[in-house]
């Protein structure tokens, strides 16, 4: 599979609504032997920065309700690749693992409506975490909280606040906006993640067998490329938030920093030089002895 394209299946393999929603949702039951289907094409025509909040969202959902069995498919297909395609035709061949499994669209969503899904899994949902533009980091800290507290990431005052969080329809476990100024170690970055470390590593309720390493909401911001010395260019596939289910399933734990001591990081110009490569070391030696970096 190419680098950045997680197939949507990729939760599914590992096995799988009290609706305080308003009434004008509709009603699915739960499908015997069967999986709902959320399509993420309409990603593809929204701005980035909106996009990656959806995505983020919908991924979230999928590494939660799929943790035991399979329940969600969201198929996002990239410009170049039709990968969840082929790997839903090939598991769902006579004699696969999806062979008899039929897909059934969460009700009336045909171009995207993220309140129907959250209303259909809504008994599998605490609630949500709000994470911070001004701390990007934060995108990162609300993936481990996701599947620590099964909650739905959201960003603060983005274009899903009102209908997922301002509504009520999800309550707020917990809020990062705010919450990381620098005052610990010199940078807001690292700060969130060193508290993410005392709060879930530490504690033994984030998985240190799973620590993800993928980028942040900050490169929402680069629009033209992701890494401009290496001219990768930016899609929302590149980004690799389409892999953030499987380790939202597993707890992981996500960080993004920089790993040279002489190197200031692009993301955080400022910072102390060293702080990001000490912050990794933290990260690293909470269980030394279990972790897989991937």
């Amino acid at each position: 599979m190419r680098p950045g394209v997680a197939s949507a299946l990729a939760s599914l393999i590992l096995a799988n609504a009290d609706s305080h929603a308003s009434p004008r949702w509709q009603q699915q039951p739960p499908l015997l032997g069967g999986v709902f289907e959320y399509d993420l094409s309409y990603l593809q025509h929204l701005p980035l920065a909106e996009a990656w909040e959806h995505l983020h969202a919908v991924v979230a959902i999928a590494g939660i309700v799929n943790r035991d069995s399979p329940r969600l498919f969201a198929p996002f297909t990239a410009p170049d690749t039709q990968a969840d395609a082929r790997w839903r035709s090939y598991l769902t061949r006579p004699g696969r693992w999806l062979g008899n499994t039929s897909f059934v669209p969460v009700a009336g969503c045909r171009k995207g409506c993220i309140e129907q899904l959250v209303h259909t899994f809504r008994s599998s949902l605490r609630g949500a975490v709000v994470y911070d533009t001004a701390v990007p980091a934060t995108s990162n800290v609300a993936s481990t909280i996701a599947g620590v507290e099964s909650v739905v990431p959201v960003l603060a005052n983005g274009t899903l606040y009102a209908p997922l969080v301002a509504s009520k329809m999800l309550p707020v476990v917990e809020n990062l906006r705010g919450k990381f100024t620098g005052e610990r170690s010199g940078s807001a970055k690292c700060d969130a993640y060193l508290w993410a470390v005392d709060k879930y590593l530490k504690t033994g309720r984030a998985n240190a067998s799973f620590l993800p390493n993928y980028v942040d909401a900050w490169v929402t911001t680069r629009v033209d490329t992701f890494d401009a010395p290496r001219n990768i260019n930016l899609t929302l596939s590149t980004t690799m938030l389409t892999n953030h289910d499987y380790f939202i399933a597993h707890r992981g734990f996500f960080w993004d920093l920089a790993v040279f001591s002489d190197e200031e990081p692009s993301d955080d110009p400022g910072s102390p030089l060293g702080l990001d490569r000490r912050t990794v070391e933290t990260i690293l030696g909470t269980y030394s002895s279990s972790f897989r970096c991937i």
